[in-house]
């Protein structure tokens, strides 16, 4: 089984990224159909030349003058995509040859094959240029790079925490590969605004009775500056920081002891009622409460009247409209919303099987807060589509298969959706199963299909909404339907030897340290 995911044609894990982009890295690089129908020269069809010099004879092309001269073909190209040029130089006299696509590969000279690649940026004609170019050519091929990259979006920035462990700003459009759980995944969160306006200036706010706040310039925040503020309630009534009114369901800060032994336990308040007593330790930990609702409401951090006193360093608070928190979104001042993400459009019909295939993900949820969180396979439209998602009931996995916007198949499963798990999801002309950490969950009968070429995009999301808002380790499409075998090793919690030759792959093509620090601790190489 070690050769096992060389058989998937994308493979996505926390890797490379930029702006705009989440990178896959696939087994092998893949090309479209071929755009060129008469790259043989059987007949003097197909192509434009541009002039008497260059002509079609003896099933080739051929230059005859020395001037600057080409074969070529409008509107065969798309602008932003890379192809991949063949083409073979079968006499040879004097000059070169480049292929032009919106800008031009490098010089071919004397007789041989030739491999081009150019990346269209301005143009959708293709030529093959001679300059002073006297000879024949023959077998020329266009073929299209596909492209199993994910594009991204997040029209603000945010937070993640990085392999440090600390927590630090990603730029506007730019992934985030999340270490909160100890391991990297990517992060996805739908929008949520923090309305406290100062996130870590806890002097903007109110104290009440028996209470103090200090700024402890030497102590270490999570984000690894230098400067928190140490609040200390004293075991009497009405002692508490006041954060103020706001509208805010999910109340949240980052505290620690003082002195681990004594005085470090808390509340959180509002009008809504008190939570649980918190517990700090001598490591910076996040800790929240859900008041139920959201509503307008004042909002404390306490120590429960005079019960006990706190002693307790703070950094990073937060109140947000939904029911668990959110990665940090800093304020100074105001209010600061943090925009939703997407992650689609990766793939197309060439890396996507419509007949038969597996669809696998290694994913947590955010909580299990009972909305529809989806990754699909579809033909760009709600009609066709294979999904693996968390549905709208409590903690239940779905693999559905939908044909024409009315066939469909689906098998659930109960389990903590919150807990990574590993998912696949097969399909073919007979069956689909659902394989969940190693175990067969179900198998039905279909009896329908997509049509041939149908599928092509992969996506996290249900093409008409259904974002999915979570963390994922790995996302991979299988253009066959796996064996029993397979499907079991797949989703194995121990399947670090499927992995082996993927990262070797990221080494080969030379992955950054980061990203190869991500898949030795997904997948314990």
């Amino acid at each position: 089984m070690s050769n096992l995911l060389q058989k998937a044609s994308i493979v996505t894990t926390p890797t490379a990224y930029g702006v705009g982009v989440l990178n896959s890295i696939k087994p092998a690089i893949p090309f479209g159909e071929e755009l060129v129908t008469n790259g043989d020269f059987a007949n003097t069809s197909w192509w434009q030349l541009s002039s008497s010099n260059v002509n079609i004879s003896n099933g080739k092309g051929n230059f005859t003058a020395g001037t600057t001269e080409y074969f070529y073909k409008n509107n065969i190209l798309t602008i932003g995509k890379t192809y991949k040029v063949t083409f073979e130089i079968t006499d040879y006299t004097t000059g070169y040859l480049s292929a032009f696509g919106g800008n031009w590969s490098g010089a071919a000279v004397g007789v041989g094959t030739y491999v081009r690649y150019i990346n269209n940026s301005v143009d959708t004609t293709f030529g093959i240029v001679g300059n002073t170019f006297i000879g024949s050519i023959d077998n020329v091929s266009v073929k299209e790079q596909t492209d199993a990259d994910f594009d991204f979006t997040r029209n603000s920035s945010a937070t993640r925490v990085n392999p440090d462990y600390l927590i630090e700003t990603s730029a506007t459009n730019t992934p985030r590969l999340d270490y909160t759980n100890g391991t990297a995944s990517i992060l996805l969160e739908n929008q949520s605004t923090n309305v406290l306006p100062y996130f870590k200036d806890f002097s903007q706010y109110a104290l009440g009775g028996n209470s103090s706040l200090t700024y402890e310039s030497n102590i270490i925040a999570p984000d690894g500056t230098l400067g928190v503020y140490r609040l200390n309630l004293l075991a009497a009534s009405e002692s508490y920081l006041l954060l103020g009114t706001y509208i805010g369901q999910n109340l949240s800060v980052y505290a620690k002891s003082v002195n681990p032994n004594s005085n470090n336990q808390f509340t959180f308040y509002s009008q809504n009622g008190a939570s649980g007593i918190k517990t700090t330790t001598a490591n910076w930990e996040r800790f929240d409460n859900d008041f139920g609702s959201s509503v307008n409401s004042q909002c404390y951090i306490n120590n429960d009247g005079d019960s006990y006193a706190t002693d307790i360093y703070i950094w990073g608070v937060q109140f947000e409209a939904q029911s668990y928190p959110t990665s940090i979104i800093p304020t100074s001042g105001s209010a600061v919303t943090r925009a939703a993400e997407s992650l689609n459009n990766a793939g197309n019909s060439s890396l996507i099987n419509s007949t038969e295939g597996v669809l696998y993900c290694e994913i947590a949820s955010l909580a299990d807060d009972l909305t529809n969180r989806i990754i699909s396979i579809s033909d760009g439209t709600s009609n066709n589509r294979v999904l693996i998602l968390y549905q709208v009931a409590s903690n239940k996995i779905r693999g559905q298969f939908s044909v024409s916007g009315q066939s469909s198949k689906t098998i659930d499963h109960i389990v903590d959706t919150t807990q990574f798990r590993k998912i696949a999801f097969s399909w073919n002309s007979t069956s689909v199963k659902l394989y969940i950490d190693g175990q067969e969950i179900g198998e039905t009968t279909t009896g329908f299909t997509f049509s041939a070429n149908s599928l092509s995009e992969l996506a996290f999301d249900n093409v008409s909404g259904g974002n999915f808002y979570g963390r994922c380790k790995t996302v991979a499409v299988f253009k066959e339907a796996l064996s029993d075998t397979e499907l079991a090793c797949l989703t194995s919690t121990n399947n670090r030897e499927i992995f082996l030759n993927y990262y070797y792959r990221m080494q080969y093509v030379g992955a950054n340290t980061e990203a190869l620090s991500c898949a030795e601790q997904t997948f314990n190489i």
